[in-house]
């Protein structure tokens, strides 16, 4: 290991001694978070840069996803590009314009009434970061709730859509 994770580790051992030392007895669980490497890189660059990279690569998939979508980005390219910092409109980039468990088109004039979704609750992990999120109609994520999994018409309609997005660095696994 490296001298920053072995000092990290360490410094984590010393903490679990100390809870142990508080509560007299060893915790049943201990998660450790880290950062991933992929987010990790593209945290240092602007979402615009991100956006205009991954766009260059399926120039002919965006043109053929979505109309909407090539309007939204020209507008957006015309207005204030520090929209981008703002998650709906990140995640409607990612997703292409569609909701990620219907596959319906979103309007980008409207994202305020659209949710994001926790992909994986957080009731089960707390994993805020944008690839545990999607942007999704109001129903759907009603429908989620805390569940883990999605039905399975869903995943079934929307795997080869997610596995384009996946594939080409839009989502992560």
């Amino acid at each position: 290991l490296s001298p920053a994770v072995k000092r990290t580790v360490w410094q984590t051992v010393k903490a679990v001694k100390e809870i142990v030392k508080i509560m007299g007895e060893e915790p049943r669980c201990i998660f450790l978070e880290s950062t991933r490497t992929d987010e990790a890189k593209n945290q240092t660059r602007k979402r615009s840069d991100i956006i205009s990279g991954l766009y260059d690569r399926i120039r002919g998939d965006v043109d053929r996803y979505n109309e909407d979508l090539k309007n939204a980005r020209a507008n957006l390219k015309k207005s204030d590009e520090t929209k981008l910092n703002d998650e709906k409109v990140y995640l409607y980039f990612l997703q292409m314009g569609k909701c990620m468990y219907s596959g319906e088109r979103l309007n980008f004039e409207d994202l305020s009434s659209y949710e994001v979704d926790h992909i994986v609750p957080r009731c089960y992990i707390k994993d805020d970061s944008i690839q545990n999120k999607a942007l999704v109609l109001k129903q759907y994520n009603q429908e989620k709730a805390g569940t883990l999994a999605l039905q399975k018409s869903i995943r079934d309609k929307m795997t080869p859509f997610w596995t384009f997005l996946k594939d080409n660095g839009m989502i992560g696994r």
